[in-house]
């Protein structure tokens, strides 16, 4: 009998062993699964620390099934730096936000669905300070 091939699951209900995660699109914590590319999955747990690492990006943080979820280790890394380089998480998904919304307007959207959501996130900081 062959050996099962370990492979990343998307969709259905989580099987018992697996690991959440989520691919290396920059995102948000508010990203529906393929809003701009971004995906989420299972992954094998023979797979987590092999190339996979505990992402610290706070995506579904809300939920307690992705509380603790992986990503490959380059990605969660860069995550690392920027919370480190601008000094929280939440500064860090403002930048992305920022980033989002120039490319829209590159692309020539004069007012699209990232600065919405980013004068939601101006607004909701000057509230907490």
């Amino acid at each position: 009998m062959a050996k099962k091939e370990l492979r990343q699951l998307y969709g259905g209900r989580k099987p018992k062993s697996y690991r959440p995660a989520h691919n290396h699109i920059i995102h948000t914590p508010g990203f529906a699964h393929g809003l701009n590319g971004f995906r989420r999955f299972w992954i094998p747990p023979q797979w987590v620390g092999r190339g996979w690492s505990k992402c610290p990006c706070g995506w579904n943080s809300h939920l307690p099934e992705w509380k603790v979820h992986y990503a490959l280790s380059d990605h969660v890394k860069w995550w690392k730096g920027e919370t480190k380089k601008r000094g929280s998480l939440e500064a860090v998904h403002r930048h992305v936000i920022e980033r989002l919304a120039a490319e829209d307007h590159r692309r020539g959207f004069k007012r699209g669905m990232w600065d919405d959501i980013l004068k939601r996130e101006v607004q909701a900081a000057k509230k907490a300070a």
